[in-house]
């Protein structure tokens, strides 16, 4: 069975696995390990030395033989910021179930696991998320950016868009979305 590592777990055992994985093959820092665990910065260290041993067991409880769960190009912890995002999910045979175009100004880490969670418990079988491409508008409201792409990407692929900006079965080119981003904001 498949397990979500960007989940609070309550389990002593399942955190510190966690924990592990987290750090050791997600390679993310002890900031955003925090901040998905809820641990302090100081237990996160600790416990990533201590429990160093739970790796292999982490492995098999939290990714599939051939799927890692998340590819990122940013620092998921960064917030305060006016971001238009592109996020690609995909099933268990590492196939894309959609491409999603969003904003926030939290923290993307927060963003994703909000995403994770209501597209699971719609009953989408979700294996891995790539974070492809977040983009910071600076003073100009991210839902232009994202009203801009969106037009632009109903008008290509008719028929894919559904509500909660997402389109169905289709791999939106990372650079296509950041040039149309970038043009908007020119």
């Amino acid at each position: 069975m498949y397990h979500n590592p960007f989940v609070r777990y309550e389990n002593t055992e399942t955190k510190r696995m966690q924990v592990v994985f987290l750090k050791e093959h997600l390679k993310l820092s002890v900031e955003e390990i925090s901040a998905i665990t809820g641990y302090a910065v100081s237990t996160v260290k600790k416990y990533a030395r201590k429990f160093l041993n739970l790796l292999k067991t982490a492995k098999k409880f939290f990714i599939q033989a051939k799927n890692s769960i998340i590819e990122t190009v940013c620092d998921l912890l960064e917030d305060k910021k006016e971001k238009c995002y592109l996020f690609k999910f995909y099933d268990e045979n590492n196939e894309i179930l959609f491409s999603k175009v969003g904003t926030t100004t939290r923290k993307i880490i927060d963003r994703l696991r909000e995403e994770i969670k209501e597209y699971k418990k719609s009953g989408f079988n979700i294996c891995k998320v790539k974070v492809c491409k977040v983009i910071d508008c600076g003073e100009i409201p991210a839902e232009g950016a994202e009203s801009f792409v969106k037009a632009r990407y109903i008008k290509k692929y008719q028929g894919a868009f559904q509500k909660n900006d997402r389109f169905m079965k289709i791999d939106i080119p990372t650079d296509d979305f950041t040039e149309a981003v970038i043009g908007y904001l020119a």
